[in-house]
Formats: C-alpha cells, sequence, structure tokens
C-alpha cells in the first residue's frame, strides 16, 4: 500500500469576524492520490493563530453540488443538496483535545473522527481516524477529485490574509 500527504488551502473571507456556525471555507476541490484513500492522520494548519480557541467541523464531501451555506454566515445547506454532495464524513478540530506546538505564529491541530471528544472520557489522541474517501469521477482538474469544507464552532476574529489555512491530510 503506498502513502501520500494531500495538502488543501481553501479560501477565507478577510472581511469580518466569523461567528459560531458560519460556514468557515466554501467547498474546496482536492485530488486523492487514488480513486479511493483512507485517511490515517490529520491536521489543520493556521498560520495566523486566529482559532485559539474555536473549534470546527471539517466535511468531506465526494460532489460539489451546493456548498454548506455562503462564506463566513450560516451553514443553511438544503437537504436535498447534502445529499447531492454525497458527505463521506466529518472530522473535527476541539481546541480541548488538540495538541499545538508552542509555535509563536501559527497553530497547528489534529484533527478526529467528529464524536470524539475529552468530556466523554476521551482526549482525542491514540484513536485512530476511521475515514475511507472515494472519488467518484474525474473532474474539469483532476482525476480523483474530492471536496471539503468547513463550519466553525465559536468565533474567529477578523483574518487578514485568505490563504492562512491549511488542511494537512495523510492517506493510505
Amino acid at each position: 500500500m503506498g502513502f501520500a500527504t494531500v495538502r488543501i488551502t481553501p479560501t477565507l473571507d478577510t472581511g469580518t469576524a466569523y461567528v459560531d456556525g458560519d460556514v468557515l471555507f466554501l467547498n474546496t476541490e482536492f485530488s486523492l492520490p487514488a480513486k479511493k484513500a483512507k485517511v490515517i492522520d490529520a491536521y489543520i494548519i493556521d498560520y495566523e493563530k486566529k482559532f485559539g480557541s474555536t473549534d470546527a467541523q471539517v466535511y468531506f464531501m465526494s460532489k460539489n453540488v451546493a456548498n454548506l451555506g455562503t462564506l463566513n454566515a450560516t451553514a443553511n445547506i438544503n437537504d436535498a443538496n447534502l445529499r447531492s454532495n454525497r458527505v463521506q464524513g466529518v472530522l473535527r478540530h476541539e481546541t480541548e483535545v488538540s495538541e499545538s506546538p508552542r509555535l509563536d505564529n501559527a497553530n497547528i491541530f489534529r484533527l478526529h473522527n467528529a464524536n470524539v471528544t475529552g468530556e466523554s472520557g476521551g482526549n482525542g489522541f491514540g484513536f485512530p481516524i476511521s475515514l475511507v474517501l472515494h472519488s467518484e469521477g474525474p473532474s474539469d482538474s483532476n482525476a480523483n477529485p474530492m471536496y471539503v469544507s468547513a463550519i466553525v464552532n465559536g468565533s474567529v476574529s477578523s483574518i487578514t490574509s485568505a490563504d492562512s489555512l491549511e488542511l494537512v491530510l495523510h492517506v493510505e
């Protein structure tokens, strides 16, 4: 089995602060190294350190029918569009259970399964990610497309650089 690292740099809103339940970034296409891949580890790198106490839910989809909502506004996607996007899984970063190196100018948060929280007896570490992604066919730009979007749980002060967030996926 082969391994790969997939890096995704979504576009963020630099206009106003985010509030709880806002769409952090719109559906962003990325390419899997093969038609199917298992996510074995995942991280969010916050180059502006804006997510110190804010959690995020990261949605992985095989189709790009509709965004989860408007960028930096309520995630109000309707049921039919959500079904059409073919959500394949949700990972979560929670500040209570993430470990971030003591970097002066960035935070790095580990993603984990959406149901693992500090309050449920686990600490978010040591639990393997259970997420298999399956691309449903080529797009105009790549052979194995997938889409990712995120919603914030909390508030995020105004972001100054639209590319200040990076997702890093380690896949098998």
